[in-house]
């Protein structure tokens, strides 16, 4: 998605606001935290917020606009993915938005890069309690030196012999809601002492992700399944034989995908630089990365409540790769 809004304006804001659902598997794991965090790092977005509207968000304008493309699709005839992507075009071109949606792109994303592996490297955290039922709803990633005068009367929060709070330190602000102007909780991710010379590294290192992030598993026996009931709707003339097509070869991986960009342009954009930001002490110049050391630190997010929550893993399925006909 940035790629694509890169691609078309050949810049970045200087703020991404994500609004998503709570699920855990896709969009609310330490997974999405630490890539957006390492955005931040790179200086790709000056701020990024991570917002997911508590339960009753179905009524509000982001779902409408969806709904209202999951009626025009049910309403449309198409035999496979590329008419879909065409059937949404079409909505999106007709539509009748806020003035300031002055982007509007349907497109088929076939493969994508191991960015979970991306986020991972270099960024050796843990982080816990983002999947709960008491879990908060909005995340604020910059620096501290860039948290409004609300979020900085936060609680900050690091690991055991972290040093003190610094203004080049990179957080999080968490906020309970996603409504909500002040901060309860300002987690360190990487402290000033690391930040320079980790994005250096990461520079000196290529910023671009590797390998292909694998498609979810089916098993041979649902897959078997999957492509008989295809053909036999098909053999009653139930389906096109582009549908068929398309049906069989999703089920059996043998899809023609559209490769993932060879590399992602956006990576090497940069956010200039304001006036009167902090640099990092040069007295705290560390000459080795403390973060690189002993294990993975561990950000304990406080639970809407404010007070910390016993430490757990995050939600099984958070990982979970197979596909069945039950899904």
């Amino acid at each position: 998605m940035i790629e694509a809004v890169f691609h078309t304006f050949r810049v970045l804001p200087r703020t991404l606001v994500l609004i998503m659902d709570n699920t855990s598997r896709e969009n609310k794991n330490q997974i999405m935290v630490k890539i957006m965090a390492k955005l931040v790092l790179l200086r790709v977005f000056e701020h990024i917020w991570l917002a997911f509207p508590q339960k009753g968000h179905t009524h509000g304008p982001l779902d409408a606009v969806f709904g209202q493309a999951t009626v025009k699709m049910a309403n449309n005839c198409f035999d496979d993915d590329v008419e879909v992507g065409e059937v949404l075009q079409k909505f999106l071109d007709r539509a009748e938005m806020e003035s300031g949606t002055c982007e509007r792109k349907a497109y088929k994303l076939d493969e994508a890069a191991e960015w979970g592996l991306w986020g991972e490297q270099h960024l050796r955290l843990k982080m816990s309690n983002l999947t709960n039922e008491a879990a908060p709803h909005s995340f604020h990633i910059c620096h501290r030196q860039n948290l409004s005068l609300e979020e900085s009367k936060g609680e900050n929060t690091a690991w055991p012999g972290a040093m003190a709070p610094h203004p080049g330190d990179l957080v999080v602000a968490i906020r309970r809601y996603v409504a909500d102007m002040n901060a309860y909780q300002v987690a360190l991710i990487v402290p000033n002492q690391d930040v320079h010379l980790l994005k250096a590294a990461i520079n000196n290192q290529g910023v671009q992700p590797t390998g292909i992030h694998g498609r979810r598993l089916i098993t041979k026996k649902d897959c078997e399944k999957f492509v008989g009931r295809a053909k036999a709707c098909h053999a009653q003339g139930g389906i096109s034989d582009r549908a068929l097509a398309y049906l069989t070869e999703w089920a059996s991986g043998t899809r023609v995908r559209n490769p993932r960009p060879v590399t992602y342009d956006f990576l090497h954009h940069r956010v200039l630089a304001l006036s009167g930001v902090v640099a990092m002490s040069a007295t705290r110049a560390p000459t080795e990365l403390s973060v690189q050391a002993g294990p993975p630190r561990k950000i304990v997010i406080h639970s809407l409540q404010g007070a910390p929550l016993p430490e757990e893993a995050e939600e099984a399925h958070e990982h979970e790769d197979l596909l069945t006909l039950d899904d």
